[in-house]
């Protein structure tokens, strides 16, 4: 639903979700047939991205209705596509593997509270926020900060791949609290898989096979491209190349078992029809209803526009009126897009053999098949008065761990951002922001041939992160507070105001429960506070202790909390919860603002407990 009728995809989550589908128009007084307008939406799509072949199977209210191929199975070569023939099918994967965990939730194993470090304790971050803050669930909604960056994506192979892959994440620096936004990554689904690989006692592929596909009726999907060949009923992937040649790949010309439970699966068009039937019925025989619906639930927001969701592994939003989930994935020469309309039980799977899925294709079907009521794209553009909301210094951190900083600054009605040129320092590169809608804003790619970024603005306005945010899937900044008044550096007085409410917002939140906190610099002890059912005048029985060590900053917080609950996973998450937003308003309040870089400190200690 975005204004305008462009081609050219927005990129959001390294997927091309632009929110207005550019397809066809398909009315009824234009077609013969459902057929023919279905064969008419992919045909004009295959032509416009240049795919050899596709896939395509159609569910309404419940029943098949289309189940075709289209075209070739390898350019050039007369073998045609069919129904069953498997493709990969790249991120639509992560609905898979969300559904292996909640299978662990349903069996009582795995909690979506649980912290991370539960089932993968050898996971540790650098940074201001710590591995112990990300939670299961955080995974599962692309909310875990996580760096979308594999080192090494092909170089662990067998089932030990995913525990070997995890202990080498040693250093990697969450770009946000967990918890703070939406931002996609694919290794974060790599460590739900490992979750569940944990909690079931099995291998990942054993048991997405044994417990997930298996059950569900899958049996052209697989994870291993010895199995697609050998059922000879499989297409080649063609990437375009910026040259205008074309690459062409064999399912095993590449394989990645860390990547597996983020987008390495094959399928075909008819078996992901029925998984979404199946999710829309209640779980079938591999999930419980409620969590089929918590899967396709609107759980987080994208801060992208209204109505615009995910759930767990599932993108949800509104479409002429419908209200729809869906998913697509893109791999080198394979590209995928699964959708659904839950109340009309309406399906269409698409897949293609060429690098970017035929969407347009999809959204086409539903006009031609449900005939939603047509509606003229809102108005998402924005004053340019009201972007000075936006300027200001952003540090960033892209997702390889490398820091730079950029200034915002509005001019007139246009916005621009100024990053660092390494031939000039006293020249800043500048580039134009031009906003797509809302808060996002699109900007040409520094080097020519590369794609354009897509950025957007999130304000936040939390105790653990108050302050705007810049978010892209591959970088992501913070602003910079403004000094008060005209002093220099804040004073150890007016940082210890700050921190004493952030901890009584903190408490407010969690009834029941006290805490002390002590931040400690080289020079003794600057800030002593209490808040909840402790006054600060007498000593508590710590229940939970926690602390974060922060030798950038010279500083060193720790919170002690006198309270147990019933569960466990309470105490931890306040506790984290707590500390966390103590170390974001210390290390903002402590950074001088005309500095040239800062990084986040290096290391986050460990936690203890007297449980």
């Amino acid at each position: 639903m975005l204004p305008g009728r462009l081609r050219s995809p927005c990129l959001v989550a390294g997927l091309s979700l632009c929110l207005l589908p550019i397809g066809v128009e398909v009315f009824a007084a234009d077609r013969k047939t459902i057929e023919d307008a279905i064969e008419l939406c992919v045909d004009t799509d295959m032509a416009a991205i240049d795919a050899p072949g596709a896939a395509v199977t159609v569910i309404n209210q419940g029943g098949v209705i289309f189940n075709q191929g289209f075209g070739f199975k390898r350019r050039g070569e007369l073998q045609p596509v069919d129904s069953g023939t498997r493709f990969r099918i790249g991120s639509v994967t992560k609905m898979l593997t969300a559904a292996a965990v909640m299978q662990q939730v349903d069996d009582g194993l795995v909690d979506l509270d649980d912290p991370l470090i539960w089932w993968v304790p050898e996971l540790s971050t650098s940074g201001q926020w710590p591995s112990e803050m990300i939670e299961v669930r955080h995974l599962l909604t692309h909310t875990a900060a996580i760096p979308d960056h594999y080192e090494d994506p092909l170089g662990y192979t067998g089932d030990e791949a995913l525990t070997v892959w995890a202990a080498s994440l040693d250093g990697v620096r969450l770009h946000a609290p967990p918890g703070s936004f939406w931002n996609y990554s694919n290794p974060g689904f790599s460590l739900a898989g490992l979750v569940a690989e944990r909690s079931s006692g099995l291998p990942y592929r054993e048991l997405m096979a044994t417990r997930v596909l298996g059950p569900a009726g899958m049996r052209g999907t697989t994870f291993d491209p010895v199995e697609v060949i050998a059922s000879g009923n499989y297409s080649w992937g063609h990437h375009p190349e910026s040259d205008g040649t074309t690459t062409v790949y064999a399912p095993d010309d590449y394989e990645s078992r860390v990547g597996d439970p983020a987008g390495q699966a094959f399928s075909t068009a008819e078996d992901l029809a029925s998984w979404a039937l199946l999710l829309i019925d209640g779980g079938g025989g591999v999930l419980s209803p409620s969590s089929a619906a918590a899967m396709q639930d609107r759980r987080v927001y994208l801060d992208l526009i209204p109505e615009f969701h995910y759930g767990l592994g599932v993108f949800a939003e509104r479409y002429k009126g419908l209200d729809v989930r869906q998913h697509g994935g893109n791999l080198l020469g394979w590209g995928a897009w699964l959708m659904w309309v839950p109340d009309r039980r309406f399906v269409v799977s698409i897949l293609g053999n060429t690098t970017y899925y035929l969407r347009d294709a999809a959204y086409c079907i539903v006009d031609a098949v449900l005939e939603p009521e047509h509606e003229d794209p809102p108005g998402y553009f924005t004053d340019p008065e009201t972007w000075v909301a936006y300027e200001g210094s952003y540090d960033f951190i892209d997702n390889r761990g490398d820091f730079f900083d950029a200034d915002v600054e509005l001019d007139g009605d246009r916005l621009f951002a100024f990053f660092p040129n390494p031939a000039d320092p006293s020249l800043p590169t500048r580039k134009e922001l031009t906003q797509l809608y809302l808060d996002t804003f699109s900007m040409e790619a520094f080097e020519e041939g590369e794609r354009d970024f897509e950025l957007t603005f999130i304000a936040r306005d939390t105790p653990w992160s108050k302050r705007m945010w810049l978010r892209n899937q591959w970088f992501v900044g913070r602003r910079i507070p403004a000094p008060r008044g005209t002093g220099d550096r804040l004073t150890p007085t007016s940082l210890g105001d700050d921190l004493q409410v952030v901890l009584d917002r903190e408490l407010a939140a969690n009834s029941g429960v006290g805490a002390s906190a002590t931040v400690i610099t080289p020079g003794g002890v600057i800030w002593n506070g209490a808040g909840g059912t402790n006054d600060g005048t007498s000593p508590i029985t710590p229940e939970m202790l926690f602390g974060i060590a922060l030798p950038d900053h010279d500083m060193t917080i720790a919170v002690l909390l006198n309270h147990s609950s019933a569960d466990p996973a309470d105490d931890y998450q306040t506790i984290h919860s707590i500390t966390g937003a103590l170390a974001e308003v210390a290390v903002a309040f402590t950074t001088s603002p005309g500095r040239e870089t800062v990084s986040p400190p290096s290391r986050t200690s460990r936690m203890t407990s007297s449980r």
